[in-house]
């Protein structure tokens, strides 16, 4: 009898990091800027991801938080994050920067989605055996 008991195969993270990751462009007339402070760690048990928001409203206005949240969760997820996901993490917004006229929602999830892509670059991640991201995963994060 054959073991029929498959498990996708999933990264996870070796130590802890932070990244700090700005969004600055100009586009027609107007601007686009989102900073954010992110920490990623491993987590002792279980595979799934926590979110902790431990920024204050000085940083990043609270209209803007559910936006990076979900933008991270949704990199980590294996489409997302070079054909494996991202288990057993704790995600903890430190805190940011944000421009009154030139932040919005979408500027915060392009720069939580940024912060995601220096993660999977990062050496803080272990790869499934011979699943190193591929070469074509690793070029497409860094567009």
């Amino acid at each position: 009898m054959t073991d029929r008991s498959f498990s996708p195969p999933v990264a996870r993270l070796t130590r802890a990091v932070s990244i700090d990751h700005t969004l600055s462009r100009i586009i027609g007339p107007k601007g686009e800027f989102a900073r954010i402070r992110i920490a990623f760690a491993p987590r002792a048990h279980g595979d799934h991801i926590d979110f902790v928001d431990q920024s204050s409203s000085d940083t990043i206005p609270d209209e803007y938080r559910s936006g990076i949240e979900g933008a991270v969760r949704e990199r980590l997820s294996a489409a997302a994050f070079a054909s494996c996901p991202l288990v057993g993490a704790v995600v903890t917004l430190e805190g940011g920067a944000y421009h009154d006229v030139d932040s919005s929602h979408s500027a915060f999830v392009a720069a939580a989605r940024g912060a995601v892509d220096k993660l999977a670059l990062s050496d803080a991640i272990a790869w499934p055996p011979d699943d190193e991201p591929p070469a074509s995963g690793k070029a497409a994060l860094r567009a």
